[in-house]
């Protein structure tokens, strides 16, 4: 059994405490957390990680240069943004995202994404 690490990342607290809030009560997990890219970077860097939520535009290195770096890395990569352009979408899809989900949509859709790849992976254990 292995136990998911999925790196939530965004900008916003309130976001990122109510993507991590929601996830960890519903999926057995490790949920690290970076404020911005440059501690995304970081951390993939130096880390194992299964799955990374990516917010796009950030300070100290936005979602895109994260994207650069995590390109080649085994990290199921979903964008979870509130800037919602074919532009974006497009410069994310070149750089190998999984999915792409705007801020608009419920923590319902991001928890069906996660899960659906987890079960893909046999690494999906729900806590409800």
């Amino acid at each position: 059994m292995t136990i998911p690490t999925i790196l939530i990342v965004d900008d916003e607290p309130d976001q990122l405490a109510n993507i991590k809030n929601y996830l960890e009560l519903r999926i057995k997990g490790n949920f690290p957390e970076a404020s911005n890219g440059e501690d995304a970077i970081k951390y993939i860097q130096g880390n194992p990680c299964d799955m990374m939520i990516l917010d796009i535009r950030m300070p100290r290195k936005s979602g895109i240069e994260v994207l650069d770096i995590a390109k080649d890395m085994p990290i199921y990569k979903i964008v979870f943004t509130g800037w919602d352009s074919d532009q974006v979408f497009e410069a994310c899809k070149s750089r190998g995202i999984d999915e792409y989900i705007t801020k608009g949509s419920s923590l319902v859709e991001l928890y069906d994404k996660v899960t659906k790849e987890l079960k893909r992976r046999k690494q999906f254990f729900p806590l409800v």
